[in-house]
């Protein structure tokens, strides 16, 4: 099941307008290029904290987040989401996913969360093995 992100409700003050445009810089209009590469520097850096997070959230838990895509690559951009892979044992994937979902939305970030269940093999084989390149 996937949710609609509710970050334009849950997070006001870390809007990521707000964060993109100086408030100082009323001297000059900022482009939508600009606005862009904020956004998918904020996301990045928004990123970085996710991963410490969910690194001790599964440490303390016994599973493991596995980031893919343009998040684990460290290619995000403006409109990227958070893909993510859930590995914990079946009777945790419910309080997990709520918990990755939370953690995205806090930090104004898109999840799409997924179990190794509702995925392919080959699937998780390239994911897993992008990861152990790391």
């Amino acid at each position: 099941m996937r949710r609609k992100s509710l970050c334009r409700n849950y997070c006001p003050t870390a809007c990521p307008l707000r964060a993109m445009v100086d408030p100082e810089a009323t001297d000059r209009i900022v482009t939508v290029a600009e606005r862009k590469a904020a956004e998918a520097t904020r996301r990045q850096r928004a990123v970085a904290d996710l991963r410490r997070v969910l690194d001790t959230y599964a440490r303390a838990h016994g599973g493991r987040f596995l980031l893919f895509g343009s998040a684990a690559r460290g290619q995000m951009r403006y409109d990227s989401d958070v893909d993510i892979l859930v590995e914990f044992l079946p009777d945790r994937q419910g309080a997990v996913w709520n918990f990755g979902e939370r953690a995205c939305w806090d930090r104004c970030l898109e999840p799409d969360v997924t179990t190794p269940d509702w995925c392919t093999e080959d699937f998780l084989a390239l994911v897993r093995s992008e990861i152990d390149a790391d």
